[in-house]
């Protein structure tokens, strides 16, 4: 996001460089990889043009990233915006649990399994983890399947699904905060890459239209197809009501309200 967001706030690109500079051995690349075709292709090349400056510092886990047509990406000299991470709240758990377990699909798996509710309990499939954190169904059922022989998240054997019984997951809130030196109170797992696909999507369209205006009419369709695909992104967490949103007859300025909603949930949970 803070790539595609790069044309908007130059800063951000200061940001990535040192960000990655400094922490480069705890960003996933496999993850990367899989987000990044979320992102509109301006993403990719930024991403290819980052991976080139950290094969050059080599850093040879980015070569993957490294082909491609690249789009410049500057870092001005002495801009350095970035520490290491402070392992003291939840904000950082998914970092926290690279740093002890490894960079890959098992550390980030159990970050959102610790995410979800303790009380009272909610339980995710291997398919919903796998959704949420960006890695294949059949990695991320490998990897919950150890954690639960370890005994680091509970296992409920069966849960009937349309198509087959579903194994599902939850966590013990209470025992791996104190393992990790947290509070009990976490915030959740954000789901922010939906969240920023929604801005993406939408910022984009605003974009379009201030460079050819529509009548009133379309710019109600416009905005009614945003919000309906994105339908789920925005009922989650009651980000909006989900009954409103279910009823509400769209246009240009429900985009406007549900638009202040996200933003307020971000700034609160961010």
């Amino acid at each position: 996001m803070s790539l595609w967001a790069v044309d908007y706030e130059r800063r951000l690109s200061d940001v990535v460089w040192s960000w990655t500079a400094v922490n480069s051995p705890l960003i996933s690349i496999q993850r990367l990889r899989n987000l990044q075709s979320s992102f509109p292709s301006v993403v990719h090349q930024r991403l290819a043009a980052l991976a080139e400056s950290r094969v050059a510092a080599k850093d040879a886990r980015w070569s993957s990233l490294n082909p491609g047509p690249k789009t410049e990406l500057h870092e001005r000299a002495g801009k350095v915006r970035a520490t290491p991470p402070r392992y003291s709240t939840w904000a950082t758990l998914m970092l926290q649990l690279r740093q002890g377990m490894g960079v890959g699909a098992k550390a980030d798996a159990l970050a959102f399994v610790l995410g979800l509710n303790d009380t009272p309990m909610e339980w995710a499939s291997a398919s919903i983890i796998s959704d949420s954190i960006g890695y294949t169904p059949a990695a991320v059922r490998r990897v919950v399947e150890d954690l639960a022989a370890a005994r680091f998240i509970r296992v409920l054997d069966t849960a009937e699904s349309e198509s087959a019984p579903q194994r599902m997951y939850s966590p013990n809130v209470v025992a791996w905060a104190a393992l990790l030196g947290v509070g009990v109170n976490q915030p959740g797992w954000g789901y922010w890459t939906e969240r920023y696909r929604f801005f993406v999507e939408a910022i984009k369209w605003l974009d379009e239209v201030a460079m050819r205006p529509l009548k009133d009419y379309a710019l109600d369709v416009g905005a009614r197809e945003i919000l309906l695909r994105n339908g789920s992104t925005l009922r989650r967490d009651r980000v909006v009501d989900p009954v409103e949103f279910a009823e509400a007859e769209f246009d240009y300025g429900s985009l406007a309200l549900v638009g202040r909603a996200m933003i307020r949930w971000m700034s609160n949970h961010g």
